[in-house]
């Protein structure tokens, strides 16, 4: 604690959070929120895993089938790719397609 000698107050160290500061914290929160956002947005990419997105599934797969495929058994992401196993006149392939699905990769299995 701290005496103020004239008038005999004191202070305790601690002060009350001003409007200005209140703002602050709350843009601070904000900016935290939006970069968590920005840059989990990004981890979809960083390795395999299911794609989330059941429209861009639906456009892959009917692109897949216009591409002769008869049967589409996964679409997932991995290292920014798109990763589809497909079939297409009885073999199995792995395809890696870019994000405007033009195929980068095709191996059969």
């Amino acid at each position: 604690m701290i005496n103020f000698p004239t008038t005999g107050l004191r202070h305790s160290g601690v002060s009350r959070p001003t409007e200005e500061n209140k703002i602050m914290k709350y843009q601070s929160l904000a900016a935290a929120l939006t970069a968590a956002l920005v840059l989990g947005s990004g981890a979809a990419w960083a390795g395999d895993v299911p794609l989330n997105d059941p429209a861009k599934e639906a456009e892959i797969r009917k692109v897949m089938a216009e591409r002769g495929f008869e049967e589409v058994r996964s679409v997932g992401t991995i290292d920014g790719k798109f990763e589809v196993y497909a079939i297409k006149a009885g073999t199995a392939y792995e395809i890696f397609l870019d994000q405007k699905l033009c195929m980068l990769e095709f191996t059969a299995k």
